[in-house]
């Protein structure tokens, strides 16, 4: 078993097909013919859904509560600067759900655009917006109005008139 897919692939084809047994060209055609009706017989189904992971939208939550995210002059972007100053500032785009970090490009989805999608409560296929959940901490009362102090998830604090 090796990191690679590639590598995986040559040893699945070197043992299944080949036997790791060398083939002059002729009978290499033939293999790798077998090769690909194979793989086209058996295909496994390309999923194009984004699933959005629980610890995603905790370190989402964590970029939101440090405040982390710096809008652009468009108002459907945002900037996301790394820790690591090789990797320079991460570009998310609301719009086309979109980020430029290496995550992103691997999965389709990202702690930043997560983040960027809470934060101005857009639709991304995948994150399901949480209802307000508050826990009410005290209540005061005057004459006229009721004050109450609320947290939120233990993320934010609110009061209500």
């Amino acid at each position: 078993m090796t990191n690679s897919p590639i590598e995986s692939y040559n040893n699945t084809v070197k043992e299944s097909f080949t036997k790791r047994i060398k083939h002059h060209l002729k009978t290499a055609v033939e293999v790798f013919q077998d090769v690909v009706s194979y793989e086209s017989n058996h295909a496994k189904e390309f999923k194009t859904e984004i699933r959005v992971r629980k610890y995603m939208r905790v370190q989402a939550k964590t970029i939101i509560r440090k405040k982390q995210l710096i809008p652009t002059e468009s108002e459907n972007e945002y900037l996301y600067k790394h820790y690591n100053p090789k990797l320079g500032y991460a570009r998310i785009n609301i719009v086309s759900k979109s980020c430029t970090c290496h995550k992103y490009l691997d999965k389709g989805v990202c702690k930043h655009l997560i983040a960027a999608c809470i934060l101005t409560q857009s639709n991304l296929p995948g994150l399901v917006q949480l209802p307000k959940q508050f826990q009410i901490i005290r209540r005061k009362k005057t004459a006229n109005t009721e004050t109450i102090v609320a947290m939120n998830n233990n993320w934010l604090l609110k009061k209500f008139k």
